[in-house]
């Protein structure tokens, strides 16, 4: 059909029916109300009747002439519900002629009351005066008539007669409706499936949604009387659909029937001056041939045979074509179908429309009606709908399944001869991933399984990915991102891309933890094909087939289920393998193979680790050491015992270039793992070593506290695990290099219990009960047995100490802690992990500011009451929010009252006494600074800068501030201490001595003339018997000239004795300022030898 015509024929059969139901009617000119329709007309002429399948008038004149009646909607509100649309029948049942014929016309309805208006119009029907009336009329002339047909401000204009006379009697049942922008719309067809169909494209002579009035008129003679019947029922324009699509850019439109299948009758409109023809898609080889039928635009076409399910014939002629298909989707196999594009997130709409959709190809030899496929789809079963008439889905042609179908055709749709579908309720596709099928029925056509990683390191908004062979399997390697972002309908440019190795496989061999061979083919295998293996070996033969497992990637591994003993060479064999990505192509294995077993939890220990970029190669990594005596598989390669695995961002060649060819020799038996993504955290965290099956084989807490000294941790250094005297410790790499990655030392030992702690100490750590216990206990304790309820213990390192973990924590049974059944001080307390009490405090008794170099600060509290760490939060942020509170470290600590807590950052940093303190998140104590250390309810305060230094320190670093004497005074702690952390400086004692054996001074440290601190020092002695009797000589010496007495006294005692030195020396001048050994030497009457006991005094500078 040509554009901008009003007239085209369209073929289709449709039968409407008639739902009212009235008896004949007769009587003079009148009113009536009929269906909906209020009608004037003469009721001597016409009688309603309603025997035919659509009710209407039937012409029963009572004499020859012309005789007319219109009609109306019945009211107004029966013209909006109605609209300017209805159906209609037309049929002339005699010959037309010049005397004998009939026409319909239409108008917008004139009046605002119905009957008035029918009575005017007949009025002025009759008078000639609608000239804004259209309409059409047949029979006038009696030879060869065409339909003519008239409309206002326009010529009128006929349809010529092709194969049939308007003049004959007819039968036209039909629509009218209004289309766009007000332009009428007609569509008919008649008994002989002949069709008519008239589209007004030059006029909108109707207004939208305004009430339409019809009219019938009959010019008729006297032999002639009846024969006319006429019908119109208005409805709704939802309810007046197009029974035929408009065809504005074909030459021509058909109408077709099929006769059994066995014979095609065929019509076109206008005819054609070609030969038709037939085209004929299917295995069957006969081509029928098409018959005229006598009418040049009429044919008959036999098909011989029947044609078959899912085939294909095609009637052409010129450029216009008929397709006549039966579908074909109950001949589907499981191969026959094939998934071709994703796109799981559309936003934003880069290159296809803002809508999820999934690509089918038809890689069958059938037709296939689409509606006759469901989508699967997160269990639910979705029908598909064509957006279009139901069109065939041809062989080879690729359909889209979108989520919102309209997006596509507001951009305007895709090319490529692709089919859009739209999937009836369907939510869309899920980005992460999920499982999708095509069934009919309860059979399963075609599945894909896809996941976020087949998008790779690409952008998943907005872009699809696309399979390289259609008719392989889903496997991961046959899906990639699109080239050009998306390509719905249309083949990707990945299917021009032969993919590589097709002619070659590579086989990957390991053994599972069940001890079952797994293989990792690549190109893979198609799991679509069962696979026959077969193996020997010194002990046996085994054959049967591979069991096909799908990885969470979508990849598929193969398992041969039978159990194999690691370290025997065994012979594996198979017959042709089919390739999922190269159809046509085989694989063939025959090897001989060492099966060596996967690594188990304990057995694998990180001795190295980088955790900051190298600053010349730009590389991280960790260090796995083999600690069996055993040969490992890991990835398919042979793990020896005593060697190592480095898992890098960088290839061992990159390593190469900073560590030149004689590490390379020495790195030849070990592994190298690469991953890019490789990327550690500079300040600590947790690296897990990862098996084939997903499976953690060992774990590394690191940590810069595994530097031997705070300077080295941003220096590109390595930390190693080493074994000295104190046991299995980190340390900073000192070699010339940095690093020695591969380089393992083979005497690693496992973690000791004479790494402990001063104490015993029990936290919480990972939701996970923690303990470190004293150093030199007793590893047999830790036996699970000994644990109430049974606990299994592993050591872990927590900023860079070790920590013993329980296999359980507080989240799993909040009760009670394991309770030890033979040590008491090794249970848990019961209050762990609990609030403490609200008037519970601690208190600082010492802090260091400024360690000294290769050392870190540290922070000492003693607690008023049992507590724990689980609600202190401290920071020495100025005018502190409640958001500048920070957790006292990641780990929960257990503080029994009385007990010095030391608290830092790297414990093994600290000075003195590293085994003395626990891990913590330390703020900063540099510069002016408030340590405030916080719970609810109460809040301790440190004022970091008002502490000061005493005068006979000349230089505070590496030296500690201390409380003196409960006074709340800091001074520094004495120059040959430097510092005591978690220990209880004897100053805090105060001035009674309580009677204890040998020599007590109190205190310890003294400032001649000073208004705070003591300016003199009490020494006590007291013996075993208290009614003996000694000689007591007192004497004091310089730390540095021990030579020399300053000052002395000698008196008699029994059973105890005490001096006052006041820092004044025998002439009674003050000594100087710094360290003195104040000693007490005794003899009785019946000792032989004199005895002798000393301590360490500090004088303060006056």
């Amino acid at each position: 059909m040509r554009k901008n015509k009003r007239w085209a024929s369209i073929g289709c059969f449709w039968v409407l029916g008639w739902l009212a139901s009235h008896g004949p009617l007769h009587g003079q000119t009148a009113t009536t109300t009929r269906g909906g329709m209020v009608w004037y007309g003469d009721w001597n002429q016409w009688t309603w009747t309603d025997n035919d399948p659509m009710p209407g008038w039937q012409l029963d004149a009572q004499e020859p002439g012309i005789h007319t009646i219109w009609g109306c909607p019945a009211s107004p509100s029966n013209a909006d519900t109605t609209g300017s649309g209805g159906f209609w029948r037309w049929r002339q049942g005699v010959a037309g002629s010049a005397n004998n014929q009939s026409s319909w016309r239409w108008v917008q309805q004139p009046l605002e009351d119905p009957a008035a208006s029918a009575e005017a119009l007949l009025q002025w029907d009759q008078a000639g005066w609608l000239d804004e009336s259209m309409g059409m009329a047949a029979g006038e002339t009696g030879s060869d008539d065409p339909l003519r047909c008239w409309a206002p401000n326009s010529a009128p204009w006929t349809v010529l007669p092709i194969c049939h006379a308007w003049a004959n009697p007819f039968d036209l049942q039909g629509s009218f409706w209004l289309g766009d922008e007000g332009h009428w719309v007609i569509e008919a067809h008649d008994e002989h499936r002949r069709s008519l169909r008239c589209v007004d494209t030059s006029f909108a002579s109707i207004e939208a949604d305004a009430p339409l009035c019809v009219g019938w008129q009959v010019k008729c003679t006297t032999s002639n009387l009846s024969g006319w019947t006429f019908s119109w029922q208005p409805a709704p324009e939802e309810t007046v659909t197009p029974w035929l699509s408009e065809v504005e850019d074909n030459d021509a439109s058909w109408e077709a029937s099929i006769d059994g299948l066995g014979e095609l009758q065929v019509q076109s409109w206008p005819p054609s001056p070609n030969a038709p023809f037939v085209k004929r898609l299917g295995r069957h080889a006969s081509t029928p041939i098409p018959e005229s039928e006598g009418c040049n635009n009429a044919w008959h076409c036999p098909i011989d045979p029947p044609l078959p399910l899912g085939e294909f014939t095609q009637f052409v002629v010129g450029n216009d074509t008929l397709d006549l298909w039966v579908d074909g989707a109950s001949r589907l196999g499981p191969e026959d179908l094939a998934f071709t594009e994703i796109m799981a997130d559309p936003t934003p709409a880069l290159v296809a429309p803002e809508a999820t959709y999934l690509e089918v190809l038809n890689a069958s030899p059938w037709v296939i009606d689409p509606t006759s496929i469901l989508l699967h789809d997160n269990g639910q079963t979705h029908e598909l709908e064509p957006m279009d008439e139901i069109t065939p889905w041809m062989p080879w042609q690729r359909m889209v399944l979108a989520d919102d179908p309209e997006a596509f055709e507001a951009s305007g749709g895709f090319g490529c001869g692709g089919m859009l579908v739209k999937v009836r309720g369907w939510p869309g596709l899920r980005d992460n991933g999920e499982r999708v099928s095509l069934m009919r029925g309860t059979d399963t056509l075609e599945t894909v399984e896809y996941d976020r990683s087949w998008w790779a390191d690409e952008q998943q908004g907005g872009r699809s990915i696309s399979i390289q062979v259609p008719e392989g399997c889903d496997d991961i390697r046959n899906w990639f991102p699109d080239p050009q972002g998306a390509s719905p309908g249309c083949p990707s440019w990945l299917e021009t891309m032969h993919p590589d190795g097709c002619h070659q496989s590579d086989v990957v061999l390991r053994l599972n933890p069940d001890g079952f061979i797994e293989f990792l083919p690549d190109p893979p295998w198609d799991a679509r094909s069962p696979v026959a293996i077969s193996m020997s070996h010194a002990n046996g033969f085994h054959e049967g087939f591979l069991a096909s497992k799908r990885e969470q990637d979508a990849s598929t591994t193969w398992v041969f289920e039978h159990v194999v003993t690691p370290g025997n060479p065994i012979r594996l064999k198979s017959g042709p393998i089919p390739s999922c990505l190269c159809p046509n192509v085989h694989a063939r294995l025959d090897t001989v193979w060492v099966p060596y077993r996967q690594p188990r939890i304990g057995e694998i220990v990180a001795t190295e680790v980088l955790p900051t970029k190298h600053p010349t190669i730009q590389a991280e990594f960790v260090e796995w050491t083999n600690m069996t005596k055993d040969t490992l598989s890991w990835h398919g390669q042979a793990w020896y015992p005593g060697h190592c695995l480095v898992q890098s961002n960088m290839d061992s060649t990159e390593f190469r270039r900073w560590l030149g060819n004689e590490w390379t020799v020495a790195l030849q038996r070990s592994l190298w793992q690469i991953d890019s993504s490789f990327q550690l955290s500079n300040s600590g965290g947790s690296v897990a070593l990862i098996d084939d099956w997903q499976l953690p084989v060992a774990t590394i807490n690191y940590s810069e506290c595994g530097h031997s000294c705070p300077e080295y941790a941003d220096s590109g250094r390595s930390m190693e695990l080493r074994d000295d005297d104190s046991g299995t410790t980190w340390y900073t790499c000192f070699n010339r290099w940095g690093m020695s990655p591969g380089l393992c030392l083979t005497e690693h030992g496992h973690l000791s219990m004479h790494q402990g702690h001063a104490a015993t100490r029990h936290g919480i750590l990972e939701d996970r009960w923690a303990f470190i216990p004293e150093s030199g206990a007793d590893s047999a304790w830790l036996h699970a047995d000994w644990w109430w309820p049974t606990t299994q213990w592993s050591w872990t390192w927590h900023q860079g100490i070790p920590v013993l973990l329980a296999n359980w924590g507080p989240s799993d049974w909040p009760h009670v802690g394991p309770e030890h059944l033979l040590n008491p001080d090794w249970s848990f307390p019961d209050q762990l992990g609990r609030p403490s009490a609200s008037e519970s405090n601690v208190t600082f008794t010492e802090w260091l500011q400024s360690p000294s170099d290769c050392h870190a600060p540290f922070v000492e509290v003693v607690a008023d009451d049992d507590q724990s760490t689980i609600d202190w939060h401290w920071t020495t942020s100025e005018h502190a929010e409640p958001s500048d509170f920070e957790p006292v470290g990641h780990a929960e600590w257990w503080m029994p009252s009385g007990l010095a807590t030391c608290l830092a950052s790297c414990p093994n940093w600290v000075e003195h006494r590293p085994d003395a303190c626990l891990p913590a998140n330390l703020p900063s104590l540099h510069g002016d600074r408030i340590l405030s250390f916080t719970k609810p309810g109460h809040t301790t305060q440190l004022a970091v800068s008002e502490a000061l230094h005493s005068p006979w320190v000349q230089d505070d670093e590496g030296h500690s501030m201390t409380l003196v004497n409960r006074l709340n005074l800091w001074t520094t702690t004495p120059a040959h201490l430097g510092s005591t952390p978690g220990e209880h400086d004897p100053r805090l004692q105060g001035d009674t001595l309580a009677r204890a054996k040998g020599l007590q001074c109190t205190p310890q440290t003294l400032q001649p003339g000073s208004q705070t601190l003591q300016d003199w020092v009490r020494a006590a002695w007291m013996s075993d018997d208290p009614n003996a009797t000694f000689d007591v000589t007192w004497s004091v010496r310089a730390w540095d000239n021990q030579g020399v007495v300053v000052a002395s006294h000698v008196h008699d005692a029994v059973g105890d004795a005490a001096w006052i030195w006041r820092g004044n020396d025998h002439l009674g001048n003050l000594v100087p300022s710094g360290q003195y050994i104040l000693e007490a030497a005794w003899q009785g009457p019946t000792m032989r030898t004199i005895r002798r006991s000393r301590c360490l005094i500090t004088v303060s500078p006056p």
